[in-house]
């Protein structure tokens, strides 16, 4: 079995950085919420951001930071509404 290593001299710093958050209200744990708020405050003029979520909700605050406060580029991919399991229990007719 061959053995990789990182060469630190290959890059000047990293372009990708990988943040699992958790977010459950309802436990009191906002984890997701103070980590987005720090992210989206402290981007550059020229970052590329692609955010990745199944439930892309952002609050009044997010929308606000990233349509009016920041420069960065930003790129969303989140599910379609047709496989979320709200709207399956909808379109099958159950109420929730």
């Amino acid at each position: 079995m061959q053995k990789h290593s990182y060469n630190k001299n290959c890059c000047d710093s990293p372009d990708t950085w990988i943040y699992p958050l958790i977010q459950m209200g309802s436990f009191n744990i906002d984890m997701e919420t103070n980590a987005m708020h720090q992210f989206l405050i402290s981007t550059r003029a020229k970052d590329r951001l692609y955010l990745s979520t199944a439930y892309f909700n952002p609050s009044h605050e997010y929308i606000e930071l990233i349509t009016k406060k920041s420069n960065s580029e930003y790129h969303v991919l989140a599910s379609a509404p047709e496989v979320r399991s709200s709207y399956l229990l909808l379109a099958e007719g159950l109420k929730m």
